[in-house]
């Protein structure tokens, strides 16, 4: 049995190699450092020192660049694109708000679709 004094000052390898064989050995803290003459308290510390150490931060990696190609839309896509948005503008220019039997009421906005309101009130009438 050991005293628990321990030599004057442990290199860093020679605390990891004391933290690896205690590992290693299946005792506790306690009992390691009591069969190698070391202060309990001096190994916890450099435990704690070296597992920060070799521990990853605990900031998430930053996500790596993806290289991403601008390419300019044919005239034609561009084109058709404009249509959609349009045909969308038109249709969205008639809301229609149903009451809970009180009646309805039909908004219009410039630009609305007179075939779209005919088949709307159709199926009001309904």
């Amino acid at each position: 049995m050991h005293a628990m004094t321990e030599p004057a000052a442990l290199s860093i390898e020679q605390w990891q190699n004391h933290i690896a064989a205690w590992k290693d050995s299946g005792n506790t803290q306690a009992n390691y450092c009591q069969q190698h003459g070391l202060v309990p308290h001096t190994f916890w510390y450099w435990k704690k020192k070296l597992s920060a150490i070799s521990a990853p931060s605990a900031r998430p990696s930053p996500a790596p660049f993806i290289p991403v190609a601008v390419v300019d839309e044919p005239a034609p896509a561009r084109a058709k694109q404009n249509a959609c948005n349009a045909a969308q503008s038109i249709t969205t220019a008639i809301s229609v708000h149903i009451g809970n039997g009180n009646g309805c009421r039909i908004d219009l906005l410039p630009g609305f679709d007179p075939a779209t309101l005919r088949q709307a009130l159709a199926v009001l009438r309904d």
